[in-house]
C-alpha cells in the first residue's frame, strides 16, 4: 500500500515514531488498527458506501472547555 504524505506530515509522523520508539510504518499500522477496532461501523461504511464523509465540525476553545467541564462534573 502506498501512502502519499507531504513533507510536514512525514516530519510529524517521524517525530511521533521517535517519541514512541517505533518505526513510522508501525505507528501507522497501530493507528489504523486502533481506528478499525474502535468502531466497527467504519469498516461497514467503507464496504457499503466508500469513504465516510469528512463533514466534521470543529469546536472553538470555549465550546471545548465547556463540554469538558460538563463531562467532568458528572
Amino acid at each position: 500500500m502506498d501512502l502519499n504524505l507531504n513533507v510536514e506530515q512525514k516530519a510529524q509522523l517521524e517525530m511521533i515514531a521517535l517519541h514512541v520508539g517505533k518505526p513510522p510504518a508501525q505507528v501507522l499500522m497501530d493507528a489504523a488498527l486502533f481506528l478499525l477496532s474502535r468502531d466497527g461501523r467504519f469498516l461497514e461504511s467503507l464496504e457499503a458506501d466508500g469513504p465516510p464523509e469528512l463533514s466534521q465540525t470543529f469546536l472553538n476553545d470555549g465550546e471545548l472547555n465547556a463540554r469538558f467541564t460538563r463531562i467532568l462534573r458528572r
